[in-house]
């Protein structure tokens, strides 16, 4: 049992208000969420709606909503989760909960982030970081956390570090294993997706890429030690795309079809056409191009403008890159044309989102000993 679960018991059994012991649950049913245990978390949710849903307490009220949000985002990705935080955040802000308002408004600011929503992304990080105190480890760390991946998103990497450093610290003080996991994988694959597209635009370095991939595959084995179910396939997916940026394609394939055939990923983020293209790339690589555009010719006419600007890019590369060896992937000016467009959207999107994050350069790391931070300044 990790340290924060343990400390939630040790609260249970001290309390004997029932708004506050349904708080506590609650906490824990959001634990429980982010770790993949969803049956626990939905019974702990309907257990305390049943006793708590006639709107008895409004703090029992964010908490549920923030659960169930939590439960929306890490077991299905669907979007249910970003209206159940917004709910929450809004009741939290209504009532002034200084505390609720800063987690609510932190976990908001990470659901905007994963649907590239960066304006409101930065409102709702600008709102928890106004609220929260130092030494609010729950919110820190999700502000923390979130910041870090945006950054790193952008490649700013010396920023990023600096959040993921911060995010670490106010996990270690929560006895948070499960964001210390997360962000120990979070930290990897936003590198190799930084990574990823680079290698669409200029030459890279596969020494990095490898060093890269051990990161990515450290992560999930602690996640797999650990039990934690929740992220895995992206886990897997992430290494594969490692794998393929180190050369090792006969490695990556197996991967990338077994997450082809099993999904469980957000439809924003990864298609089966894009994940078809690379795994016809890794074909092309050992030799079978006839095979790979038997199998994935269809993925040539795909849509992919409702994936993320990175994974738009690499769609592009991949179409440039096939269609030198096959016809059925197009006319190789066409794709090259297309690639050109690309790479110029994502400069875009790279262009607006460090704009975006402009006000939020500079300011104070909440609760975080400069002594850690001196080592990303």
């Amino acid at each position: 049992m990790s340290l924060y679960l343990a400390r939630l018991d040790e609260e249970l059994a001290q309390q004997p208000e029932p708004w506050r012991r349904a708080e506590l649950h609650t906490r824990r049913a959001a634990y429980a969420a982010r770790i993949g245990r969803f049956d626990e978390a939905r019974t702990i949710v309907s257990e305390v709606r049943e006793a708590f849903g006639g709107g008895q307490s409004g703090r029992v009220a964010v908490r549920l909503m923030l659960a169930e949000g939590l439960i929306h985002a890490f077991e299905r990705y669907a979007p249910e989760a970003g209206d159940r935080i917004m709910r929450a955040q809004a009741l939290a802000i209504a009532m002034r909960q200084a505390d609720l308002s800063a987690l609510a408004s932190a976990w908001r600011a990470h659901c905007q982030l994963e649907r590239s929503e960066f304006a409101g992304m930065v409102r709702s990080l600008q709102t928890a970081l106004g609220v929260a105190d130092d030494d609010d480890h729950d919110a820190q760390t999700r502000i923390a956390m979130t910041l870090a991946n945006a950054f790193a998103a952008c490649g700013e990497a010396t920023q990023a570090a600096a959040w993921y450093a911060a995010s670490r610290h106010h996990a270690l003080a929560a006895g948070d294993r499960a964001t210390i996991e997360a962000m120990l994988y979070n930290k990897s694959s936003y590198a190799m997706a930084w990574f990823r597209a680079q290698a669409c635009v200029q030459a890279t370095d596969a020494a990095l890429a490898g060093r890269i991939r051990r990161e990515i595959a450290s992560a999930r084995n602690l996640h797999l030690l650990e039990g934690v179910e929740a992220g895995t396939p992206y886990m897997r997916l992430w290494e594969a795309r490692a794998l393929i940026a180190t050369g090792a394609y006969a490695e990556a394939q197996p991967m990338l079809e077994e997450a082809r055939r099993t999904g469980g990923f957000a439809d924003y983020n990864v298609s089966e056409a894009l994940l078809g293209l690379e795994i016809a790339y890794c074909m092309s690589r050992q030799g079978a191009t006839e095979q790979a555009a038997a199998r994935f010719a269809d993925a040539a006419q795909a849509d992919f403008s409702t994936l993320h600007d990175d994974d738009q890019l690499v769609a592009a590369w991949l179409l440039a890159e096939l269609s030198l060896l096959h016809a059925a992937f197009g006319d190789p000016a066409t794709r090259a044309a297309q690639l050109e467009v690309a790479r110029t959207m994502f400069g875009h999107f790279v262009d607006e989102l460090r704009m975006t994050l402009q006000p939020l350069r500079g300011i104070r790391v909440p609760g975080v000993p400069e002594a850690i931070l001196k080592t990303f300044s």
